[in-house]
């Protein structure tokens, strides 16, 4: 379509989606989604997400209010990629201003949730894995300031010594500072 080889060649992304479920009134649920970076010379598969679901009023989203009541993401597998030359082959982000800010829309997302993701990361000498990510935390971002609250976070890696059991606390960024509030990490001891 006319809009997918805009964004590809904007933001070196090509996404696709199996199925749309729901209503547009409240909610809608994508099934198969598959996100590419793709530029002139390469190409690979970002993120595989078998199915995202998503929660809102729709009135919230017609005044310019992008509030979530909820978004869950399943079972997705990440991947990032770093070149030979030490560049990270990711997305292009929006242009700059005149000013020199991002400009970025006010949103929240009042539960964001990854249930059993995995995350790759290749590198031109090496591969990492991390594999069972479940994530749940509340989003948001106002005038140029994040703040995200994780209310748990838990993940493996390949090797059984790395992994974390829970995790909570509050980060919030704004004005070149990133500040954490309290900030929990449990790592329970591997039997």
């Amino acid at each position: 379509s006319r809009l997918a080889t805009m964004v590809d060649k904007k933001y070196h992304l090509e996404a696709s989606v199996g199925q749309v479920s729901g209503n547009i009134w409240d909610g809608i649920v994508l099934d198969n989604v598959q996100i590419r970076y793709v530029d002139s010379l390469r190409s690979y598969l970002m993120a595989d997400i078998p199915r995202i679901t998503t929660g809102y009023a729709l009135s919230n989203l017609w005044d310019h209010n992008f509030l979530l009541k909820y978004l869950f993401i399943d079972s997705a597998i990440v991947t990032l990629v770093r070149d030979s030359a030490n560049g990270w082959l990711l997305p292009r982000l929006p242009a700059r201003s005149d000013s020199g800010e991002v400009s970025s829309p006010d949103f929240a997302v009042e539960m964001l949730r990854l249930n059993d993701a995995s995350l790759r990361i290749i590198d031109h000498n090496d591969t990492l894995a991390v594999k069972r990510i479940n994530l749940e935390l509340t989003l948001s971002a106002s005038g140029g300031t994040y703040g995200v609250k994780v209310n748990q976070l838990g993940f493996k890696m390949e090797d059984s010594l790395y992994h974390l059991d829970a995790t909570s606390g509050k980060l919030t960024y704004g004005g070149g500072q990133l500040m954490f509030e309290n900030l929990l990490l449990d790592r329970k001891s591997v039997v």
